[in-house]
């Protein structure tokens, strides 16, 4: 039998928590739309990098999935890492398309030999944090990389051919000042 002072105490959680959710869904927010050609890209990138890459050594392997990224367009490429301490055997590369779905290598997994856990899916989102918690939408030195994805956008990858476009479901809502 639940005391009635602990019911109390859930009850207004939930309101709490239904009230917040109403609160934060006024606010304003930024979300992404993938065109069928987009789409279709990503598919075709995902399954070029892994032809680029089978059979090869880890380092081989690397090589050539850097090379034939950096051979496409991207609205931009960054690496994470310390400021100015920059660590090729452990920092990540990232590719970002204009829709902002990233690519990340993983640098520090290619210690499994295996050019699969290095290669990440594409990400639905990147969006970059600075200390004081405000999101942007651009890299810049000294933030923090957070990717965000949905279900359908990792089914998407896996998938021969887009059909139709995708609206993301991942809302980035901005706080206001």
């Amino acid at each position: 039998m639940i005391d009635e002072s602990f019911r109390d105490v859930i009850a207004k959680h939930a309101q709490g928590q239904q009230e917040l959710k109403r609160e934060v869904e006024r606010l304003p927010y930024e979300t992404s739309s993938f065109p069928v050609e987009a789409l279709n890209k990503i598919i075709l990138i995902r399954k070029d990098l892994q032809k680029a890459t089978a059979n090869l050594p880890i380092e081989p392997a690397l090589s050539s999935a850097i090379g034939y990224l950096d051979s496409h367009q991207w609205a931009s490429r960054f690496t994470s890492g310390d400021i100015g301490k920059r660590n090729p055997e452990s920092d990540s590369l990232y590719w970002v398309t204009p829709e902002g779905a990233s690519l990340r290598l993983k640098i520090s997994n290619k210690t499994t030999g295996d050019i699969n856990a290095v290669i990440q899916p594409f990400y639905e989102r990147v969006i970059f944090q600075d200390h004081q918690n405000n999101v942007l939408f651009k890299p810049q030195v000294g933030l923090v990389a957070m990717e965000y994805a949905s279900p359908e956008f990792f089914a998407i990858q896996k998938s021969e051919k887009a059909e139709v476009p995708l609206k993301s479901r991942i809302k980035i809502y901005q706080k206001e000042s």
